[in-house]
């Protein structure tokens, strides 16, 4: 399943994770590192979040980088006025 979405969803310090094969975890701010690890008590693995929260790297050596939607910049058309 490489390549298939992963994703990530969070509600107060709870983050939900569907993996690629549709698995579901819950998973909390690790007590040693809340504010750059997670552990997912299910699978007895931790993960370390970038900063910006755009990549998760797992103890098993699996990330997840966020990808984000294109950015579409449409311009209004041009209009000359003759005088």
């Amino acid at each position: 399943m490489i390549g298939a979405p992963a994703f990530v969803t969070q509600n107060g310090d709870e983050v939900n994770l569907t993996t690629e094969t549709g698995q579901s975890f819950e998973a909390w701010p690790d007590w040693n590192a809340p504010n750059r690890r997670l552990w997912i008590d299910a699978r007895d693995e931790s993960a370390v979040y970038s900063p910006d929260g755009m990549q998760i790297q797992f103890d098993d050596g699996r990330v997840w980088q966020r990808e984000l939607p294109p950015v579409i910049v449409q311009r209004a058309p041009v209009v000359y006025e003759g005088r």
